[in-house]
């Protein structure tokens, strides 16, 4: 992917304004993360997707976020792991496209989204993405739970769009926009 990117890139005239990292997505999401920021959307996916009750005492409370490799949690350690640098100019669009899980995906009539992704919560994905990125776009299976997509900008707060990608008339993928255009 990030090749293809590149030559396009290159093709347009803006290869000096584009970064492509190729990186564990939690440690790179983890290093460039407003932590206050990460701290509160996960406090509202939680409220909003998993029905937790957040408190007065909870919002007073901002910690520091750690990776156990499922995903960004808040943590009781000071650890903010910062392995890299920020990019050098504003992160203005972070293209998300986890992996699945294989074809096993294709025989569930849906796709959960907070647990069927192999490398963690992918509602949390989204989230720390949107600590760091304005602009979104989200690469989903097809049978991904649409209230889960629409779920997600309203925790985002932002526009949105889903559009579902056809090949040979047969539905393939999703891909969700997420962003303040």
């Amino acid at each position: 992917m990030i090749f293809t990117v590149r030559q396009n890139c290159n093709a347009y005239g803006v290869a000096d304004n584009v970064e492509c990292i190729q990186s564990d997505v939690w440690t790179l999401l983890n290093s460039w993360a407003n932590p206050h920021r990460l701290c509160r959307l996960n406090e509202k996916i939680d409220a909003m997707m998993y029905g937790a009750v957040i408190t007065e005492e909870d919002e007073k409370v901002v910690s520091p976020i750690e990776s156990d490799g499922g995903g960004l949690h808040p943590s009781s350690d000071l650890r903010i792991f910062k392995p890299y640098s920020l990019p050098s100019k504003k992160v203005d669009l972070i293209v998300l496209s986890p992996p699945w899980g294989g074809p096993d995906y294709l025989e569930q009539s849906e796709y959960d989204l907070s647990t069927m992704l192999s490398c963690g919560d992918g509602i949390k994905l989204v989230a720390a993405a949107a600590a760091v990125a304005d602009n979104i776009i989200y690469i989903v299976p097809r049978n991904t739970i649409d209230k889960q997509l629409t779920t997600l900008a309203n925790i985002l707060g932002c526009k949105y769009r889903i559009e579902n990608i056809y090949i040979n008339n047969k539905c393939k993928l999703k891909i969700a926009y997420y962003g303040r255009w």
